[in-house]
């Protein structure tokens, strides 16, 4: 019969109006059934749907049978399209002619209807079916499926689900599409198995039509609950399905009627499905099973095992002849493949049947591995393999390459009449090599390894000239499909090498034309997807280079495709070869790390003779420099050309002269070959470097000399570095002489340039004319390489050497680049790439962070005063921030910014006292306050210790007259005050707030300085509406401010009695002002009211004043409090005031009440005001605030509601502790109103302020009233664990919230377990008894699917702290509580669908609770191990136990290794799912990792072979006697190894596990502490486990892990 929740689903389907019963006059059963039956419709034209609905939703109206009369009427409604689309096939051309005109006209107004699409019709069959399947229909499981099982075989409904696919995709603008789906989605998933189960079992053709129409719906873009829903049917239909085609000949007919019709929708379904991006994870989730479905649907549709013994026999007897005429002659294939290279050629399909190639391809390996067919066809084959398995994958592989990458590869490769589809042929053959690779298809020395090669030849002459064509295209089309290519070559790279070898060269010059960006200096290479996928690329081929230590052939490969790579950015952008990957900083850093760990010292030699073949690209820029130009020449021969190609060979130069500066740097030198490496060097630098820089000093200059001079300059001051300068070999002189130099021609000819270098540095000082990038960068070198000889010559103490002189005297070419250091930040800004300097700006920017990074040491030691105050002028006037974040000051601000916050640079004197002169000199000068301001940004970075002594004073006494300054500028309204930036005030305060105690001395900051700070601290500040969260910064600052200025007045009113008096009067003066603006306005929290309040906090803390009690002010706090919760609480804004408000006036109610005491019943009425309603309006709060923490994340925004909600917990906490004495009442309240907040907001208890202010509050009580407290505390989580959290008794909400106050009891009640007070241990035990006895009988699991896991959370988690601190509580009882405790959690689901509590968390929550039980019931078991070892000894049965199921845990289902989608059958994820633990559910949940879980696990086990002295003996022994002898430290080593077999035998069992696998990473983790277990086991537990307890699987793996052990055992000397 119908109910109430059958009928809410059609409820709004009727609509308001009369009832359909009424307007066709029927009451009783016989008319609704005649009205139903009879082909005339109803009176008053109500329709027969209608009648249906309204009579399945009336209660008062009776049929006998109604749900199946009424059930059987609209299946056979909804069919009647089917029945007269076959009647009029059968007979087309007899219509009757006068015979029922009516009938034929009702039949043709019934033809403009789609019936299928009914949306009545499938919500009234939705609503029968669901109420005859409920449980409260009555009937039993085998009822239910008679019922359905006999309505299925009333109707063709495998026929009906296949036309209402193919009616919704024609209905494209059908605005109920979703809601059709819902309601049709319903029935047919439960009448398609049996319908399915019948009608394929005859008729496979009508079951294969049903899955042509839904792959039709699936070719189009559907939106996530069209997927759903529509899987669930097709996931219906293939139920039996696949069953189905294992009868008789349905699997050949099956095939047939696919090939005939289908595979173009299983192509469009493929492509659909597997390109969908869908962003949220279940939506994706939801998609991939879907994908998964058309996969099966299309291996057992197209590839059955006729196909399979069809391709392997064609493959047995394909003939190896050596020769690319086998691939030619095989390419006429038949069938399957013969259709799909079809589809290829259509224009319509090549995109579909292109991206499903991939599919097929895995779905036909995967079919060929497994078929039946294989073993007797690869028993006949001629193969030389050696085993049957080898023979079977041999054929495997040769029928693949035969029968399938043969035919398909002239619709892969590029043709002049294939020019459409590109991208996607490109990807095509990335996901076609990647197979290749994933599958292992060729082996090197195989006997078609021929075929293969031509195969690889083939594909890769298409890749590259692809490739080719768009290496310099950089639109976002182009950007995919480069690195398709590149992706290409790294898997032909790694499959046979050899094929690219020859071309490799080529192959670099296309991957270092990929662009590399740098927006800004304080970002980093942006390296998009081709730039990636090509440097994947070169990554591969180092891979093969380091394995046979060929590094410097690869150097000058990379060298060699500079001149190419030059050639093909020439047509696009001349500079950009500046911006390529071979020159960006993420490439030089990779090759520095080749060079560094894989060029030996015996190839440092070889690596820099090759390098010196760089000086004849250096002569063929010479020669066409100065190569004279005919006298008579035609007018149309122009220099551009000759210019060009001088301007291309300059700019490869300097590319190579990079990477050479980049690879000299990085080798290592050894002793025993240093003199060859050294002699090489000297001769590249004669060869290459000097002619460079020559070049340049010539009387013709030019733009490319300059950059070919600085990269010379650069591969010279790479040579100079410390391992080419000094041999560490050498002996000490004992002369005390300095050690020898090498390659004294540096230096030599570097003096004899030293003139002309100067000349080119001054260049471009006046300003004239434009400074040419390269002549920057020139100038910046040549400034490097004069301070790196001023360094060496500071070293060898030569300070009166010329260099030296440069930065000594204040006048010079690098004395006049100093000052024009200010005017930096008025140019361009620079990104931070070394090689690219734009301007004169650019160059003083890069300039900047050198000195201050690189030379900073050497101004120090050499520089003059004037120099340094420059210097130090520098820094201050560049520290201060910048209007916009891409400007030349927001660059100068990053370096000096970086270079403040390095301790090297702290630690330079001259440096901390000049710069500390120049910023008083600031604050002190009389310009604006937004400039003075400014100029304390080196003060607010730096640390308070960064300041001499001399200078704290002096500091302290500037910042309080610049703040007084601003104050008074606010106060009067002046025009000046309007430009000081706010967040510059901010850090004014904090930085007043962090150094005033420390420098405020009283010679320099007087008293009198110090109380006006006071008042200018608070004084008025105006606050505009957008600036909430500036004025929240400025107050917390502000306040900062005033607890440093009291506490250095409270330290001085120790000797002054004035200064105490003055102050109370301050307070009270502030106070009133504070109750005055309270008053007028009690929705918000004034600053001054803060302040007021901070000043009472401190000096009542201090003891200059006494606490007050004022009932009344008490009472209007507390309703202040009160009202919080019925404020606008919608955004986070909103619930952060209230709880700012919140906290204002708990602090109130403390500091009023704090010192009235226990007595009288005013306290105790407070206090239960405080434990209930304003527990009840802070859990109102809490609750708001738990959803907008949520919803912001973990950071930002989330964690300040976080942070402030724990201030008010731990407030409320003082508040009732302040209340009242401490007895057992206070204490009880305090605890329940902390388990009531955080069962509201659950992050509060990673806050641990808050538990350590309740702990503090039991930590006082007596051993009657900690008693009595805990007596009744456990009362109330009894009563709180027995609830019932059922599917069928609450729902989702209510059983969550139910969970998490059992939760929060829970920590509470372990909490005040682990703050006993002194002396109560004997209380503590007895209750913790108690508690171990609810936690382990409570209801975890109920019969409805729920399980209590935040409850789980919490007890494990406090278990793990109560092991942790307090192990002395537990006694033997307890131990055997605490491991039936984790067995349970432990132990396996017993489930076949995963719990209704998992289902509706979120993933992340999953984990969460995966990763915080896992933990603390590891750290639990090792504090028992460790500490209570003679708890343990008593129970290493059940520890043993344990430790054999956690080892258990580390299973996990088959996934893909690319998309990490699961790969296993329903039945194997039902195995695992009933073997794993509820919150480690195989599907839903993260399986365990190696890093964390397994090592932890390891670490756990590793502990039975610790020594360690038990608590108890530890205790025992500090209070014997003197004849009492101390404990001996053990290990349970010797009394575990009689149980340490089974742990051992259950993690084999685990590894051998027919439906689940253990990773590699995971087993290498475990296997730390398997190896534990060998050194405990006996020869007699192994060979135990070896007979009786293991197969022949677990046998090989422990003889191999048993061999390992023998190998790392220590056997002795």
């Amino acid at each position: 019969m119908p109910t109430a929740t059958g009928n809410q689903a059609v409820a709004a389907a009727i609509g308001a109006g009369p009832s359909a019963l009424a307007s066709a006059s029927i009451t009783t059963s016989e008319q609704l059934v005649k009205a139903l039956r009879v082909p005339q419709p109803p009176a008053n034209s109500v329709r027969k749907i209608d009648i249906a609905l309204d009579a399945w939703q009336s209660d008062s109206f009776f049929v006998p049978k109604k749900a199946e009369l009424l059930s059987q009427w609209v299946l056979e409604h909804l069919c009647s399209s089917l029945r007269s689309s076959s009647t009029s096939a059968q007979a087309p051309s007899t219509p009757n002619k006068g015979k029922n005109k009516a009938k034929q006209q009702q039949h043709q107004q019934a033809q403009t209807v789609v019936v299928e699409l009914d949306l009545k019709a499938w919500q009234l069959l939705s609503s029968i079916v669901t109420a005859q399947i409920s449980p409260e229909s009555g009937l039993s499981e085998a009822a239910k499926q008679s019922w359905l099982s006999h309505l299925a075989n009333t109707q063709p409904v495998l026929t009906l689900a296949g036309s209402f696919a193919r009616q919704l995709s024609q209905a494209a603008s059908l605005d109920e599409k979703e809601a059709l789906l819902t309601a049709a989605s319903v029935p047919l998933e439960r009448l398609l198995p049996p319908a399915t189960s019948r009608t394929a079992a005859t008729n496979i053709e009508a079951a294969a039509d049903s899955i042509h129409a839904w792959l039709d719906f699936f070719g189009k873009t559907r939106t996530a609950l069209e997927q759903q829903k529509g899987y669930a049917i097709l996931q219906s239909i293939l139920s039996t399905f696949t069953t189905a085609l294992q009868y008789g000949s349905n699997a050949k007919r099956n095939h047939q009627h696919f090939c005939n019709s289908a595979i173009p929708s299983l192509l469009k379904a493929l492509h659909k499905l597997g390109s969908h991006d869908i962003d949220a994870k279940a939506e994706s989730t939801q998609s991939s099973a879907l994908l998964d479905a058309v996969q099966q649907i299309a291996a057992e549709s197209l590839f059955t095992e006729d196909v399979q013994r069809t391709l392997l026999q064609a493959g047995r007897q394909a003939q190896v002849t050596r020769t690319v005429s086998w691939k030619e002659s095989k390419i006429t294939t038949s069938g399957v493949v013969s259709q799909l290279s079809g589809f290829l050629q259509d224009q319509q399909l090549t995109q579909a049947a292109l991206s499903s190639l991939a599919t097929l391809t895995d779905l036909l390996y995967s079919k060929l591995g497994r078929s039946d067919a294989l073993n007797s066809i690869a028993s006949s084959s001629n193969t030389s393999s050696g085993s049957v398995r080898e023979s079977q994958l041999s054929l495997v592989r040769k029928t693949m390459l035969s029968q399938w990458y043969f035919p398909l590869v002239p619709h892969l490769v590029s043709s002049a009449s294939i020019q459409a589809h590109q991208v996607d042929r490109a990807t095509a053959r990335k996901e076609l090599l990647q197979g290749i690779e994933r599958h292992s298809l060729y082996v090197i020395g195989c006997d078609e390894v021929q075929e293969w090669h031509s195969l690889f030849s083939t594909l890769f002459d298409t890749i590259c000239h692809e490739l080719r064509l768009i290496v310099t295209d950089a639109t976002p089309a182009a950007q995919g499909e480069k690195a398709d290519h590149f992706a290409c070559l790294t898997s032909l790279w790694r499959l046979e090498k050899s094929v690219i070898e020859d071309n490799l060269t080529s192959i670099f010059a296309l991957v270092a034309v990929q662009p590399v960006s740098k927006p800004a200096l304080w970002l980093a290479e942006e390296l998009p997807a081709p730039t990636l996928a090509a440097l994947d690329f070169f990554r591969a081929v180092a891979a093969i280079d380091v394995r046979f230590r060929t590094i410097p052939s690869l150097v000058e490969t990379v060298l060699r495709s500079i001149p190419l790579a030059t050639e093909l950015t020439a047509k696009v952008d001349n500079d950009a070869t500046a911006t390529s990957l071979f020159t960006s900083q993420t490439f030089l850093a990779e090759l520095a790390k080749l060079c560094r760990d894989s060029v030996t010292a015996m190839q440092v030699a070889d690596l820099v003779h090759r390098l010196t073949s760089l000086a004849q690209r250096l002569d063929t820029i010479l020669q066409s420099d100065t190569t004279p130009r005919a006298s008579k020449k035609p007018r149309t021969s122009s220099p551009t050309k000759a210019n060009q190609a001088q301007a291309e060979g300059a700019t490869a130069l300097i590319a190579q002269l990079q990477i050479a500066a980049q690879v000299l740097q990085s080798v290592n030198l050894a002793p025993t070959f240093r003199a060859r490496s050294i002699a090489a060097a000297e001769e590249l630098h004669n060869v290459l470097v000097l002619p460079c820089i020559d070049a340049c000093l010539s009387s013709t200059r030019t733009a490319e000399t300059y950059g070919v001079a600085a990269a010379a300059l650069r591969v010279r001051q790479a040579l100079l570095s410390e391992k080419w300068r000094y041999d560490p070999s050498e002996p000490v002189k004992l002369d005390g002489s300095l050690p020898t130099e090498s390659l004294p021609c540096l230096e030599e000819a570097f003096n004899e340039r030293a003139e002309s270098l100067l000349e080119l540095l001054s260049l471009g000082a006046t300003g004239e004319k434009e400074v040419r990038p390269a002549l920057c960068q020139l100038q910046f070198q040549i400034v490097q390489s004069l301070l790196q000889r001023a360094e060496r010559d500071t070293f060898l103490e030569v300070k009166e050497s010329r260099y030296c002189r440069l930065i000594a005297e204040d006048a010079g070419v690098i004395r006049d680049l100093l000052r024009e250091l200010p005017s930096a930040s008025s140019a361009s800004a620079w990104n931070g790439c070394p090689s690219r300097v734009q301007n004169r700006g650019e160059l003083l920017q890069i300039l900047w962070m050198a000195i201050v990074t690189r030379w900073a040491s050497l101004f120090e030691a050499v520089a003059a005063t004037q120099t340094m105050e420059g210097l130090a002028s520098t820094v201050v006037a560049t520290a201060e921030p910048s209007v916009r974040n891409d400007d030349a000051q927001s660059c100068m601000r990053y370096i000096t910014t970086t270079a403040l916050r390095n301790a090297s640079f702290l630690e330079l004197p001259k440096w901390r006292k000049h710069i500390v002169a120049a910023v008083l000199q600031e604050v002190a000068s009389q310009q604006s306050l937004e400039r003075r301001l400014a100029a304390t940004v080196p003060l607010c970075i730096t640390p308070s210790e960064w300041v001499s002594k001399a200078a704290r004073a002096s500091v302290a006494k500037a910042l309080l007259a610049l703040d007084g300054e601003i104050v008074a500028a606010r106060q009067n309204g002046a025009a000046i005050a309007a430009n000081v930036s706010m967040e510059q005030w901010v850090e004014l305060r904090s930085l007043i707030a962090r150094v005033l105690e420390e420098y405020a001395t009283e010679t320099d900051v007087s008293d009198e300085n110090l109380f006006a700070a006071l008042q200018a601290f608070w004084g008025a500040q105006r606050s505009d509406p957008g600036e909430s969260k500036q004025q929240q910064s400025w107050e917390r600052a502000s306040l900062a401010a005033i607890h440093s200025a009291l506490r250095v007045l409270l330290g001085r009113s120790k000797h002054s009695s004035a200064t105490l008096q003055r102050l109370s009067d301050v307070a009270e003066m502030l106070r009133q002002e504070a109750a005055a603006e309270s008053i007028a306005d009690k929705t918000r929290v004034s600053f001054k009211m803060r302040a007021a309040q901070e000043m009472l906090a401190t000096l009542t803390t201090s003891g200059a004043a006494a606490q007050q009690d004022d009932a009344a002010a008490s009472t209007t706090n507390v309703k202040a409090v009160l009202d919080v919760s019925s404020a606008e609480l919608n955004t986070a804004g909103d619930v952060a005031r209230a709880l700012d408000v919140a906290l204002y006036h708990l602090r109130e109610v403390r500091l009023l009440v704090g010192g009235s005491g226990g007595d009288g019943a005013g306290p105790l009425e407070l206090t239960q005001v405080l434990s209930r309603q304003v527990v009840r309006s802070l859990c109102i709060l809490f609750g708001r605030a738990n959803i907008l923490a949520a919803a912001h994340g973990e950071v930002g925004e989330g964690q300040k509601i976080l942070r402030s909600a724990a201030d008010v917990a731990l407030e409320l906490v003082r508040c009732i502790d302040a209340s009242g004495a401490s007895n057992s009442s206070s204490v009880l309240a305090a605890s329940l109103a902390y388990s009531a907040l955080i069962a509201s907001l659950p992050g509060l208890q990673e806050q641990r302020r808050v538990a350590d202010g309740l702990q503090r509050f039991v930590s006082r009580l007596s051993t009657e009233q900690y008693d009595e407290a805990l007596s009744k505390l456990l009362v109330a989580l009894r009563s709180t664990a027995s609830a019932s959290i059922a599917v069928d008794a609450v729902d989702a909400n209510e059983a969550a919230a139910r969970d998490g106050d059992e939760a929060a009891l829970v920590s509470t009640v372990g909490l005040v377990l682990g703050s006993a007070p002194e002396g109560t241990s004997k209380v503590a035990r007895a209750h913790l008894s108690t508690w171990l006895a609810i936690v382990t009988s409570s209801n975890a699991l109920t019969s409805g699917g729920r399980i209590k896991l935040r409850s789980m959370v919490a007890c494990t988690s406090a278990l793990e702290q109560l092991c942790s601190n307090h192990a002395m509580l537990l006694r033997s009882q307890d131990m055997g509580a605490v491991l039936q405790l984790f067995s349970s959690i432990a132990g396996p689901s017993m489930l076949d669908e995963p719990s209704q509590t998992l289902v509706e968390m979120q993933p992340s929550a999953r984990d969460s609770v995966r990763t915080k039980v896992l933990d603390a019931m590891l750290s639990t078991l090792s504090s028992l191990m460790r500490l209570r070892q003679d708890l343990v000894l008593s129970f290493l049965p059940q520890l043993g136990l344990l430790l054999a199921r956690l080892c258990t845990l580390f299973r996990r289902l088959r996934r893909h290794p690319q998309t990490a989608r699961i790969e296993a059958s329903g039945l194997q994820r039902r195995q695992l799912r009933r073997d794993l633990p509820i919150w480690l559910d195989p599907v839903l949940v993260t399986p365990l990792n190696a890093s964390l879980h397994a090592r932890a696990l390891s670490r756990l086990l590793s502990n039975l072979v610790v020594k360690n002295v038990s608590l108890k003996n530890r205790s025992s022994s500090t209070t014997s006697h003197q004849h009492t002898v101390g404990a001996k430290a053990e290990s349970l080593a010797r009394p575990f190894s009689k149980h340490a077999s089974y742990v051992l035998v259950a993690y084999l069992r685990s590894l051998t596990a027919p439906n689940a696998v253990v990773p590699a990473e995971v087993r290498a983790e475990l296997e730390v502490g398997m190896m534990t277990l060998c050194e405990i086991m006996g020869v007699h537990q192994r060979d135990a486990a070896m007979v009786g307890l293991l197969d022949s699987a677990g046998k090989v793996l422990l003889k191999r892990m048993w061999g390992e052990y023998e190998k790392q055992r220590y056997k002795g000397q």
